[in-house]
């Protein structure tokens, strides 16, 4: 747990290659002694780690192995923190409605289960909200906002898994 918080923090800091050594260090540790909780966190950070170096495909991938069930399954907090980067990943893909869709779903998870924002990753999602929103048309944009309202967090789960349609 300690080395995968030390990988969070080396990349809040922007020690890219700091937090990747720390975060495949402790998932090495934790598939050693079988985790599958902890390591989700990790995968979560390595989705983070692999959009901060510009590379959306490696954080989509990351992102779907956090979220794909295992033993002793996911928390709540993964949940949500996966759907937003695989929203993120789709973004920088440039898979707009998905994104938005992906986004409104995890804010109104956020919201029913009382979770706040991730002070780390609020700029980064208002970022890729806002390009998001320029991409598509209002009317684009609010109906992919309402999909995501309407999803609960399973099926949202559920789409952040699905392989991307082709960009918009």
């Amino acid at each position: 747990l300690v080395v995968t918080d030390l990988g969070q923090a080396a990349l809040a800091s922007g020690d890219l290659t700091g937090a990747k050594a720390a975060l495949e260090e402790a998932q090495a540790a934790l598939a050693a002694i079988g985790d599958t909780w902890i390591s989700g966190f990790g995968l979560l950070y390595l989705g983070d780690l692999e959009r901060a170096a510009g590379r959306p495909e490696t954080a989509a991938a990351a992102f779907a192995e956090a979220l794909a069930p295992r033993p002793g399954g996911r928390d709540h907090s993964q949940a949500v923190q996966g759907i937003e980067g695989m929203a993120g990943a789709a973004a920088a893909l440039g898979h707009y409605e998905q994104a938005a869709t992906l986004f409104s779903a995890a804010e109104t998870a956020r919201a029913s289960l009382g979770l706040p924002p991730l002070p780390t990753h609020k700029a980064r999602v208002a970022a890729d909200m806002a390009a998001t929103r320029k991409r598509l048309s209002a009317e684009a944009f609010a109906e992919a906002l309402a999909r995501g309202r309407a999803l609960s967090l399973a099926q949202a789960v559920e789409l952040a898994l699905r392989p991307l349609a082709p960009p918009q």
